[in-house]
């Protein structure tokens, strides 16, 4: 009696411990969606141990865009064409799905355009956005802002006015009254500021610029060249933000291999101490106070490799260190 209740608990501990959800990974309902313009269609998803999922990658943002509410994703038609959507969960579980949008018009009749397809502000900031058409006399209206708790949009003629409320993204959707056609302005709102008109990120930011990841690093980027590379290295797909990097200079370095040390920029943990990686070395990092104070993120922080301790280690970080501006 005694061994076929050992056997049973250790069948059942086996079982527990690999659920069938996280055997398989990240699960869509349908890998392939068909919808028309101005229409959504919505799928399900199930991830490994109840994550909640992140779009990662878009591959062509002026065909459609998708929101995530916990396990639904909802898919929007822009324009006729086709892309690419991608969502991983923090353990790097991804999947895709390829998304065809019909039904609209095919010739460039009343195509709408704007004067920045992609503004990045901070809380507080407000920007204009001119929209244009090739049509006498266009009118346009907002069709949806999918965050409104993030800015505040609102239309005067050709003018769209926005206002950043609370970090984060969202898509403004413009349509036109004069035919049927819709563009889509994608905003996202940070914390940080803007030095000399050139956009700013957080050291250590990761950004999906059209499907190249970049590291920041004192506004400047270093592209990831293979995801291997990008989890190997012990990044995060689900720490990627979308945005533009047009306006940030490269370092000229491309990150292809794990068998490096971790790129500027990296937050790194090596035995419970975090190190900041800095051009000339690494630089302690003291107490979580100035961690915090000098723009660290612990969900930032990666492991540290043997390959890293190659670099000098530099002095202790100081609060809002000048080092890393």
């Amino acid at each position: 009696m005694r061994r076929y209740l050992a056997i049973t608990l250790v069948l059942l501990g086996v079982f527990v411990f690999v659920p069938q959800a996280e055997a398989q990974g990240l699960v869509l309902s349908q890998y392939s969606v068909n919808v028309n313009m101005g229409q959504s269609q919505t799928i399900t998803v199930t991830t490994p141990a109840g994550q909640i999922p992140n779009l990662i990658s878009l591959t062509n943002g002026t065909v459609a865009y998708a929101t995530v509410n916990s396990y639904q994703i909802t898919i929007y038609g822009l324009n006729n064409g086709s892309t690419q959507m991608t969502f991983c969960t923090y353990d790097n579980s991804c999947a895709s799905v390829s998304v065809t949008v019909g039904g609209g018009n095919t010739n460039t009749y009343g195509q709408i355009t704007f004067s920045q397809n992609n503004p990045i502000l901070t809380v507080g900031q407000s920007t204009t956005v001119n929209i244009f058409s090739n049509i006498s006399n266009p009118s346009y209206y907002i069709q949806n802002n999918t965050n409104s708790g993030i800015v505040s949009a609102s239309l005067n003629g050709s003018t769209l006015f926005i206002t950043a409320l609370n970090t984060g993204s969202t898509n403004v959707v413009i349509c036109s009254n004069n035919i049927s056609r819709c563009e889509s302005v994608f905003v996202m709102v940070r914390t940080s500021g803007s030095i000399a008109g050139a956009l700013v990120y957080n050291n250590g930011t990761l950004i999906n610029d059209y499907g190249t990841i970049y590291i920041t690093y004192k506004n400047s980027k270093s592209g990831f060249t293979s995801a291997q590379a990008f989890t190997s290295l012990g990044y995060k797909w689900a720490n990627i933000i979308s945005g533009s990097t047009g306006n940030i200079p490269h370092s000229g370095y491309n990150i292809s291999s794990a068998s490096v040390a971790h790129p500027w920029g990296s937050w790194i943990n090596n035995a419970g101490t975090i190190y900041f990686v800095h051009d000339s070395g690494l630089i302690p990092i003291p107490s979580m106070g100035i961690f915090t104070s000098n723009g660290g993120v612990l969900k930032s922080v990666v492991e540290a490799n043997s390959y890293d301790f190659n670099r000098p280690v530099l002095a202790q970080m100081d609060n809002n260190d000048w080092r890393l501006k």
